[in-house]
Formats: C-alpha cells, sequence, structure tokens
C-alpha cells in the first residue's frame, strides 16, 4: 500500500514538474521569479549564486516550458566547493555543491523532451564576471543572490548591469539584510526602475525573525 502511494505521489510530481512546472511548488518569494518567467519567455538567463542548484532548476524549467524554440541557455556563477571558511561567513553564504553535482543536476532538467544549454563558472563573481562574463552577450533574466557582503553585491550589480539589455529583468535576493539594501539604494532611480516585492518571506536566523524580500530591477 505505501508503494502504491509513493508511486501515485511520485507521477504527481513528475505530471507537474513536466507540464505545469511555473507553479508546481508555490508559497515562496521565488514564485515571483517563475512568474516572471512565464510572462517575458527568457532563452538567455543569468545566476549568481548558484549554490545547490535548486532555483536553477525551477528557473531552467520554468523557461523550457514557455520557450517556443527550446532554446534556453543558462550561466551560473559560483565558487561551488571552493568556497572556505572565511569567506563563507563574510558573504553571509550557503553551503554548496561540488561544481560537477549541481551541472549533472542541471543536465537532468527534462521538459517536453528538450534540455537547456548549462554553462557553470566557478569562481569569485569579481573576477568570474569581469573575465568570462565581459565576453557574454545580454540576458534576458539575472537573478543576484550570491554573496552578501556590500562590497560583492556591489560588484555583480555594476558587472552585471552591462549585461542587461533594454528588456531585461533582474532580481535581486535578500533585501534589505547585509549588502543587499545598500545596494539597491545606491541604484540611479532616473535610469532604473526598482520594486520591492512585498510581502517577502519570515525566518529566524540565530533565533531572531527576519524578512528578506526580492527586487525586481529593470530599465527605464
Amino acid at each position: 500500500m505505501l508503494g502504491r502511494i509513493w508511486l501515485v505521489r511520485r507521477l504527481y510530481r513528475t505530471l507537474m514538474e513536466t507540464y505545469f512546472p511555473v507553479r508546481y511548488r508555490t508559497g515562496t518569494r521565488y514564485d515571483v521569479i517563475v512568474d516572471e518567467i512565464a510572462r517575458i519567455r527568457p532563452r538567455r538567463i543569468l545566476e549568481v549564486g548558484t549554490c545547490r542548484g535548486a532555483m536553477a532548476v525551477r528557473m531552467v524549467r520554468g523557461a523550457l516550458a514557455v520557450s517556443l524554440s527550446g532554446e534556453i541557455d543558462y550561466w551560473g556563477f559560483d565558487l561551488f566547493d571552493e568556497i572556505v571558511e572565511e569567506v563563507f561567513h563574510h558573504e553571509a553564504a550557503k553551503p554548496s555543491a561540488p561544481v560537477e553535482v549541481v551541472e549533472a543536476r542541471l543536465n537532468k532538467v527534462v521538459v517536453k523532451g528538450r534540455n537547456a544549454r548549462i554553462n557553470l563558472v566557478s569562481g569569485n563573481s569579481k573576477e568570474t564576471l569581469a573575465t568570462v562574463g565581459a565576453k557574454l552577450t545580454p540576458f534576458d533574466l539575472i537573478f543576484i543572490d550570491g554573496g552578501h557582503s556590500l562590497d560583492t553585491v556591489r560588484s555583480d550589480w555594476k558587472l552585471t548591469q552591462w549585461l542587461c539589455h533594454a528588456r531585461t529583468t533582474v532580481f535581486f535576493d535578500d533585501y534589505p539584510r547585509w549588502g543587499v539594501g545598500q545596494t539597491i539604494d545606491e541604484i540611479d532611480k532616473r535610469l532604473w526602475q526598482v520594486e520591492i516585492i512585498e510581502p517577502g518571506d519570515s525566518f529566524k536566523v540565530n533565533e531572531q525573525l527576519v524578512k528578506s524580500k526580492l527586487v525586481r530591477v529593470t530599465k527605464r
């Protein structure tokens, strides 16, 4: 009996992930991003802070589901397993997985028989976005959720805004915490439209209840 229940649940999840990938799991601030994917149909996605690949899987799956051509390029930048304890605490980072593990996970994402082109870049984003990123063409969707120190968030924004075209959507995570809040406040509102997404998610950090929000940034 238990085996049959497990099988039914697994079949249900597989169907939902394949045919309704944008809304098969709801209830977090990240739903805003997958809804945006359904709206703008991005062909090129950049994520700063791929970590273990959970959000990358959702974004790639959603993009494949709404793509007319099936040609999706995903670029993910992260330290992956190169992160050391000092950087881990300074950046308020999450534990990452080895790059080959994340790559294998993303390559398994198949929607309607189609895969995305997965490109993962390991290293400090202050360096990799300035070197590898400088050679890339603009993206339709950019998600910045890497290191959270002020100098890193500032750098990630500076180096990714040159990868925006006129209709690019940029999301920042964890506003107004750490260096995200000040970076957002420093954005030139004459050039960029900045929208703080309410209500955000609440959770405990060191026994204190904190709230994190997404911020959507687009060119004016």
